[in-house]
């Protein structure tokens, strides 16, 4: 009976992903496809990058972006050897494939998550993860001719040198939150499975400052939590913490020593504004932004925040006895941390990057998951209330 159980539920998670998939290949290939747009987009196909980062060069430190862009462009030549297309819609076609992987296993770890960490049911998380997916084409829905979302790019080379880093960072701490009295340790035990966490872990270090800050931003909120329940400084519970945070500093200061770096700085010092006032200014058209969002994404955080936050006061009571908010500090906590981290980056290269769905991404992630994580609250005191989620 439990062989038979396990081997339905395996359907039923290859079900599900594969209807995510099914969903977002047909959107990036056949209804949305990725725009080629400019020299980027080119340059970027054709252009063959060494797998370390390279100091002095034009992106020293974005090694991710560059990597898959080439190998997409190689698998789209084979495409059309084969006689699949012309060049560039099998461009097209394997650009809208590789995001459709990306999508789903982002969508697979937020499935995960619900079960694993707020102990959902099967219904909860699989109405919940749909929710979660489609929040990110409501949240700037304002009207019928704007078609902008959280996975919109201006065009394909934006898609993997801000989309694809943001979500494989949003997935890596889902996938590290999933159980947080683990931590990954090297022990040679699990030789494929540490080597595939290294190698993510590598690739997204060193992809873009953006999407990677929010990986950043939970690796030292673990090394605080770590020290704040006694563990030592350098104890095995935080090496890798550690490793995390180094890297991304280290890729933020390879970052600085290429010429995009430098062509920044060229336009900061011609300008007259400091730091100061362009980190005031990044905040205010952030917050410009967020208050343009869709009318009913905004009623749906505002209900959830009153409901959430009168069920945490008066500490109601469910069926199952009192029930603690999941998660809802340490988010909020890694969550502010990182919104810090990417207004201040949009401050020193270019505030004006905060109008970019793609650019704060990751800030768009913890508001969705803060979000969600107020509905489970509200299902745990209200359990009749799972009756209106496929609404």
């Amino acid at each position: 009976m439990t062989q038979g159980l396990s081997k339905k539920r395996i359907y039923g998670n290859v079900i599900f992903c594969v209807a995510v998939f099914s969903a977002m290949l047909v959107f990036f290939a056949v209804l949305h496809p990725i725009p080629i747009m400019d020299e980027d987009d080119v340059i970027y196909t054709v252009l063959v990058r060494k797998a370390i980062p390279v100091p002095g060069s034009w992106n020293p430190s974005r090694m991710m972006p560059e990597v898959l862009t080439s190998l997409c462009g190689n698998l789209a030549a084979l495409a059309t050897a084969f006689g699949l297309g012309r060049f560039i819609d099998c461009q097209v076609a394997v650009y809208g494939f590789v995001l459709s992987i990306f999508i789903t296993v982002y969508v697979w770890a937020f499935f995960q998550l619900l079960e694993k960490r707020f102990s959902c049911s099967r219904f909860q998380a699989v109405c919940l993860s749909i929710l979660f997916l489609m929040l990110h084409f409501l949240i700037f829905r304002t009207e019928y001719s704007r078609n902008t979302f959280m996975f919109h790019t201006y065009d394909a080379c934006c898609v993997f040198y801000y989309t694809v880093p943001a979500m494989l960072g949003c997935t890596m701490v889902m996938c590290f939150m999933k159980n947080p009295d683990e931590t990954p340790v090297l022990n040679g035990l699990h030789p494929v499975k540490e080597s595939l966490l290294l190698l993510v872990l590598y690739f997204e270090v060193f992809s873009n400052l953006f999407g990677s800050a929010i990986l950043a931003s939970y690796a030292g909120y673990r090394i605080v939590q770590n020290m704040l329940h006694k563990e030592k400084v350098y104890s095995k519970q935080n090496r890798i913490w550690f490793a995390i945070l180094f890297c991304w500093l280290l890729a933020a200061v390879l970052e600085a020593t290429g010429g995009r770096a430098a062509g920044v700085r060229e336009q900061a010092t011609e300008g007259t504004l400091s730091l100061p006032v362009r980190i005031v200014q990044a905040v205010v058209l952030f917050s410009k932004t967020l208050w343009h969002s869709n009318l009913f994404f905004k009623l749906l955080v505002l209900a959830v925040a009153i409901i959430t936050t009168l069920l945490i006061v008066v500490r109601r009571k469910s069926n199952t006895g009192t029930v603690k908010p999941p998660a809802f500090g340490e988010t909020a906590i890694w969550g502010f941390a990182t919104s810090a981290v990417v207004l201040l980056l949009c401050a020193a290269v270019e505030p004006r990057y905060t109008g970019r769905p793609e650019v704060f991404f990751p800030i768009s992630f913890v508001v969705f998951l803060l979000l969600i994580q107020g509905m489970i609250i509200i299902l745990y005191h209200y359990p009749a209330c799972v009756r209106i989620l496929p609404v």
